[in-house]
């Protein structure tokens, strides 16, 4: 039962993509895969009747009210890509089952509960076998990869893996949430990178549709930090310093034991630096905003 029910984090990508659990008030006495019983009280030959498992899809004319919730244009734009199935009855049309979740708003379904879907905006679709549509094998995976920290100004690099045995699906990387935006070098290869507008947590979120089965989705948080990494290469008499991460003014300081003072050397609004080269041993560090 659980695939078919609503859950708060589709609601948030906003689709539900998958087909959902319907229930009606009857159904006739016969079930279609992937039910394997009915409980209807009405004849098998009541075809104005509905099935155990029959599958219903909502009108692509249907128009989408605008002052809607979120969640149910969410679902509603599931219920037109993936439909649902009758699963139960009830003492009411129309009942969607969602998952328990704190999150939802207390008013996130009103308009449907209130009668803003009813029985004529739905079709019957063919329902397909167990080697057939949306629940047949090869459906696609997405691995977004391991979880990353990375130097602010610093690019992320994506290594993303997507399988797949039909057709190629559409590839697309996208934010999930974080501090701020995300520009990804292109955002439909699984191997690419992503650069951030501020430092803190990125959750992004990597997808394959291969327009037959529901969406296969995974995600991987980047941390960014706003730390300096500071690179150090000896070049004849001068020492030369390029560094990432933090805003400027930066200043480089040495110090010529640890722990002990540091002194200001160079203070600029660029990455690098070069200074004279002496016998004595120095420590040097650069501090940024």
């Amino acid at each position: 039962m659980f695939p078919a029910l609503v859950r708060y984090d589709e609601c948030e990508r906003g689709m539900v993509e998958h087909a959902c659990r319907l229930v009606v008030v009857k159904t006739r006495k016969q079930h279609i895969y992937p039910a394997t019983n009915d409980a209807g009280a009405v004849a098998a030959s009541q075809t104005n009747y509905p099935a155990m498992g029959q599958r219903l899809r909502l009108k692509a004319g249907f128009a989408i009210p605008a002052n809607w919730t979120k969640e149910e244009k969410a679902l509603a734009s599931g219920l037109k890509k993936y439909g649902a199935m009758v699963a139960d009855n009830s003492s009411s049309f129309f009942s969607i089952s969602i998952t328990p979740d704190a999150r939802w708003p207390a008013n996130a379904f009103n308009d449907i509960n209130g009668g803003g879907l009813a029985i004529t905006n739905f079709e019957v679709i063919l329902t397909t076998g167990a080697n057939e549509g949306p629940r047949s094998p090869g459906a696609p995976m997405a691995k977004a990869g391991p979880g990353q920290r990375v130097v602010f100004g610093e690019a992320a690099q994506l290594a993303g893996i997507v399988n797949y045995s039909n057709a190629p699906p559409v590839v697309r990387w996208k934010l999930y949430s974080g501090p701020g935006t995300v520009v990804f070098s292109n955002a439909a290869l699984t191997n690419t990178t992503a650069s951030f507008s501020a430092p803190g947590i990125y959750t992004l979120e990597l997808s394959a549709d291969d327009a037959v089965h529901a969406v296969a989705y995974d995600a991987v948080a980047i941390n960014v930090t706003n730390a300096i990494s500071l690179s150090i290469v000896r070049s004849g008499t001068n020492v030369n310093f390029t560094w990432a991460g933090g805003l400027p003014p930066f200043v480089l300081q040495q110090s010529g034991a640890l722990p002990g003072a540091w002194s200001s050397v160079v203070t600029t609004s660029t990455t690098s630096a070069s200074v004279p080269m002496t016998n004595a041993a120095e420590f040097f560090r650069v501090q940024g905003q």
